[in-house]
């Protein structure tokens, strides 16, 4: 893990969420980028690996939606949050659609920090 500036790193806080810390924002954008993808789930090696079921219900709720793909765009990280769980920090992003409006939908994630690297797990696609 690369030495970050204080106002990157993520926040420690059980009582409070904040803002997606700026170094995890790009892999929710890939994240995103491969859930749209018809097929492929190209996903970063940080990312813990879909299975095919749960990649095949995050697709279906995005097209049930009614959108054909989701974007995470600079806009989206103005209500993204990440909130401290003791253990792990449990994400929010906000969901685009490929149209480039908000949408309703969010993907939600846990990232843990395991020999200093961060680890992404998606928990799901849904409407809250």
């Amino acid at each position: 893990m690369r030495h970050l500036p204080s106002h990157e790193l993520p926040i420690r806080d059980l009582k409070n969420a904040h803002p997606v810390p700026v170094p995890w924002r790009p892999i929710f954008v890939e994240i995103a980028n491969a859930m749209s993808r018809p097929g492929a789930s190209d996903l970063p090696r940080c990312v813990a690996p879909l299975s095919g079921t749960a990649l095949a219900r995050a697709k279906a709720t995005i097209k049930a939606y009614g959108v054909n793909a989701v974007l995470v765009p600079p806009e989206s990280w103005q209500s993204s949050c990440a909130q401290w769980m003791g253990d792990r920090w449990d994400v929010v992003v906000d969901l685009w659609a490929e149209t480039g409006e908000p949408t309703d939908l969010v993907l939600a994630a846990q990232v843990r920090s395991e020999a200093d690297m961060w680890k992404f797990e998606v928990t799901g696609v849904y409407v809250p």
